[in-house]
């Protein structure tokens, strides 16, 4: 049986079955979709994923897996009902995404992505303390206005359970993580400085600001835009495609 249908490729219920049991989870149809894409898209472009690729990818699963062993890693395929070229034919679709991403997303279109939204990789190192009521924040302020230490006080009046441990620590935010009134007031902040409070859906926030990092086009941010440019290039080679999930569709 026939579990998707695309330009006249297929993907069968067998192999929709068979990579559910490889990857540990029972994928959606679309991720499914999304592989039998790449694989169509590879070859109209010519790229194709060389022996060398597919055996680094291989070797980095096994050690995902801990299959450090030949052995242990038959033992897992055996378990999986499945053999050795099943799971290459399941990894595959990831190396030839990455060649895909080098080939298409030039550096020139990076640059390109990274001066127009340059701001949008400031970060920023936060701490914050959250209370419940307004009066609350403000006399806290007042006690930090007067030098008490700010993360005392997030360990013991935070009603924030994940970061009051860490006295308040939340680590490094961007401007997309924060609502645009406390994007502004932190990124106009200086190092150290304590804003607020502000008002959010959990409460009324401090926000101590540890240290602003302006934006830099290094190895992470053009990974990270390398990134977004190839999903918008192809979710538009995607909507190209003729894709009929036959999965759903009734016998009779």
């Amino acid at each position: 049986m026939e579990a998707i249908e695309m330009n006249g490729r297929s993907v069968s219920l067998r192999e929709l079955l068979l990579y559910g049991r490889l990857s540990g989870t029972m994928p959606a149809v679309r991720r499914i979709a999304d592989d039998a894409a790449i694989e169509l898209w590879a070859e109209q472009l010519s790229v194709q994923a060389e022996t060398d690729d597919l055996q680094r990818e291989l070797t980095a699963f096994r050690k995902e897996h801990g299959l450090f062993k030949a052995a242990s890693a038959r033992a897992w395929l055996e378990e999986r009902g499945a053999e050795l070229d099943d799971l290459v034919t399941m990894l595959r679709p990831r190396v030839l995404r990455r060649l895909l991403k080098g080939r298409i997303i030039e550096m020139d279109a990076v640059e390109r992505y990274f001066a127009e939204n340059r701001m949008a990789y400031d970060l920023a190192q936060l701490s914050t303390l959250v209370v419940r009521e307004y009066g609350e924040a403000q006399e806290l302020r007042f006690r930090l206005e007067e030098g008490a230490d700010f993360h005392a006080l997030a360990r013991t009046h935070s009603t924030d359970e994940n970061s009051r441990p860490a006295g308040g620590y939340v680590g490094w935010k961007s401007r997309e993580e924060l609502n645009p009134l406390t994007a502004a007031a932190v990124f106009g902040a200086k190092n150290e400085e304590v804003l607020g409070p502000f008002e959010t859906d959990q409460g009324f926030w401090l926000v101590k600001v540890e240290s602003l990092r302006t934006a830099e086009l290094d190895e992470q941010t053009t990974a990270d835009i390398r990134e977004r440019l190839f999903e918008e290039a192809f979710e538009k080679f995607r909507r190209s495609l003729d894709i009929r999930e036959t999965i759903w569709r009734l016998e009779g």
